[in-house]
């Protein structure tokens, strides 16, 4: 459970079955090979999990935004995440702010940058922390606009002009 800024505790995970209501969720977002999927809010983090058993995950990058550092920890307390953590295709961000996130998505291979993240937010996470998640998706947004203007229009006026 976790506090939210009005007070109201929310579950970080289904009481019922979270690993499987976390792969019905999985199951209907589309991951694009060579790119990067960004995962806002940790959780439990079955979403995660269940992101990380598709077929298609082999050759996406995840970047899994968490805020609350209380909450990595309490999912750490509670369930062995050893294989998530260790995950070379995971990257963690526990406690970060906007500023570090700007340099972690500059930090990111250029290839992966050139096509639009795919978002899946962990809708527990971003209820209690919406106003953080909504900076976190604009900053992307932008960097992701700067990063196809710099990298993708720029090379082929340059290579244009080289051929004269």
């Amino acid at each position: 459970m976790e506090e939210d800024a009005t007070g109201v505790w929310n579950a970080l995970h289904s009481a019922y079955d979270p690993l499987r209501e976390s792969r019905d969720r999985a199951s209907t977002v589309v991951l694009n090979p060579d790119s990067i999927c960004v995962v806002l809010g940790f959780g439990a983090g079955y979403l995660l999990e269940a992101l990380l058993e598709r077929e298609a995950a082999i050759n996406t990058r995840f970047l899994v935004i968490e805020p609350n550092p209380s909450v990595f920890k309490e999912a750490m307390r509670c369930r062995d995440l050893r294989a998530l953590i260790s995950c070379p295709a995971v990257d963690l961000h526990i406690g970060v702010d906007l500023e570090v996130l700007t340099q972690v998505w500059e930090g990111l291979p250029p290839a992966r940058r050139m096509q639009p993240p795919r978002v899946v937010q962990h809708f527990a996470s971003v209820k209690s922390h919406a106003r953080f998640y909504h900076a976190a998706l604009e900053l992307i947004k932008r960097q992701a606009s700067k990063t196809r203007f710099e990298i993708g229009i720029w090379p082929i006026v340059h290579a244009s002009f080289s051929t004269i």
